[in-house]
């Protein structure tokens, strides 16, 4: 290792740092991986992760389209079911 580099580990979260001298600049350490196998396991729970978290948003999302066409219905309802009296029928009409 190059002597303007120095490893210590993090005093927070316990990960190892490597820190460059001469910038200042400091960088995280990520341990070698086992291969190839534990990269592709790795890959397969990071994308059941953000499946999972997809489907969250996707269903969440749906809720909401639901609620507002709820609140659409009953807001359009309401105004059906109000008389027009002394309401102006279009921007002209306030004149």
């Amino acid at each position: 290792m190059p002597k303007h580099l120095i490893q210590i580990s993090c005093p927070c979260c316990k990960e190892p740092l490597e820190i460059d001298t001469r910038n200042g600049k400091a960088r995280r350490l990520r341990p070698a991986a086992d291969g190839l196998d534990a990269l592709i396991e790795g890959h397969r729970g990071e994308s059941d992760r953000l499946g999972k978290a997809f489907d969250s948003a996707q269903s969440e999302t749906s809720r909401e389209s639901e609620r507002f066409d709820r609140l659409f219905r009953d807001a359009k309802k309401k105004a059906d079911e109000e008389p027009d009296e002394g309401r102006p029928r279009s921007p002209f009409d306030l004149d």
